[in-house]
């Protein structure tokens, strides 16, 4: 008897940190987007791997946000060259943060902020409207925190 009611007092529990994201808390995003931010989370049970993305709305119109992309497993330096998005000639190489990452304007506004820790690929796209300076200073903090939490 003692254990069903221990097991249905943690099911809840277990089931509201699974909405959680698991690199950077909705407290943290809400800052960087300059206002209270709802989170979508898709990810492997494990953790490992997965989406967070974080959007400030005004109304029913997203006005920031700040997505998260892990993908453990994958990220060796000739597949993180390849990717598309460093492309870009105004990408900045950001030193210090993880195995290697590098800063790129986003297409559509914004900043991307890409890189590996050891075999963990990351890339984090901030917009916060029509201010670049603040959404390249969101996208890099928060790839410090994110790179923080891989290591």
């Amino acid at each position: 008897m003692m254990r069903r009611a221990l097991a249905l007092l943690l099911v809840p529990a277990s089931l509201a940190l699974a909405a959680d994201c698991p690199w950077l808390n909705t407290a943290t995003a809400s800052g960087l987007l300059g206002g209270a931010a709802v989170l979508h989370y898709d990810g492997a049970s494990d953790a490992e791997s997965g989406v967070c993305d974080f959007m400030r709305e005004a109304g029913k119109t997203v006005v920031a946000d700040l997505r998260i992309e892990i993908n453990a497993g994958r990220a060796s330096r000739a597949s993180l060259v390849a990717d598309p998005r460093l492309r870009d000639a105004r990408k900045k190489e950001l030193r210090g943060m993880g195995n290697e990452a590098w800063s790129v304007p986003a297409s559509g506004g914004g900043e991307w902020v890409i890189g590996r820790v050891r075999g963990t690929a990351f890339a984090i796209r901030a917009r916060t409207g029509t201010d670049e300076k603040a959404a390249e200073a969101a996208a890099l903090k928060a790839g410090e925190l994110v790179v923080g939490n891989l290591f």
